[in-house]
């Protein structure tokens, strides 16, 4: 009797364990969202969103709007359109992040 509740407690236990692992891993993804425009506030389509030293990316829409998906808080975005200057800005715990690109 005492064997089979040692027995109980342990998967119990490990199933609990494993759950929470889930948990915290789905926790750590952050969707990152905003919109690029020009220094005249117009959208920038197929400007380039990327995590900086990842192969994390994505391309703005025709609006100039953007999602990108991002694992670590402390990840640097970078955005960059031909003939304008490339910005990099860190997420923090931000949500939505708007960038204004100027000309070379």
């Amino acid at each position: 009797m005492r064997m089979r509740i040692f027995t109980i407690c342990r998967y119990s236990m490990i199933w609990g364990l494993a759950l929470l692992c889930c948990f915290n891993a789905f926790a750590q993804t952050l969707a990152v969202k905003g919109k690029v425009t020009d220094e005249k506030g117009q959208g920038l389509p197929g400007t380039s969103i990327a995590v900086k030293g990842t192969a994390n990316g994505t391309i703005s829409d025709l609006s100039g709007n953007y999602s990108i998906p991002v694992n670590d808080e402390a990840a640097v975005l970078v955005v960059s359109f031909v003939g304008y200057l490339t910005q990099e800005t860190s997420i923090g715990n931000r949500e939505t992040i708007d960038f204004q690109l100027l000309p070379i």
